[in-house]
């Protein structure tokens, strides 16, 4: 499955780029706190699903992660397969 998420592929790219871990926790850390104030507001379902497997990506890298879940099932409602897929990826991901 082919999703284009083109902040997703950026930030991942940023993440690699990082010369250490603590310019790598800097930028993760950055990011959090935007997906957060993100979260506050209204989301199309695209915004929703990018955050998320960012969200996703830096819990796989070890961050704690412990937000977004409500966005998750918002998304566990939409009719598109990408939205509710990413939905129950995050939800069964045990973020």
């Amino acid at each position: 499955m082919a999703f284009n998420l083109r902040g997703l592929t950026n930030f991942i790219t940023e993440i690699r780029q990082c010369q250490n871990k603590e310019s790598e926790i800097r930028r993760c850390a950055n990011e959090l706190a935007k997906i957060r104030k993100k979260f506050n507001k209204n989301l199309s379902g695209y915004d929703s699903k990018k955050y998320l497997w960012k969200l996703m990506f830096m819990q796989f890298l070890g961050y704690q992660i412990d937000f977004g879940h409500s966005e998750a099932f918002k998304l566990l409602n939409s009719k598109k397969f990408s939205e509710k897929y990413t939905g129950y990826m995050f939800t069964s991901n045990d973020c």
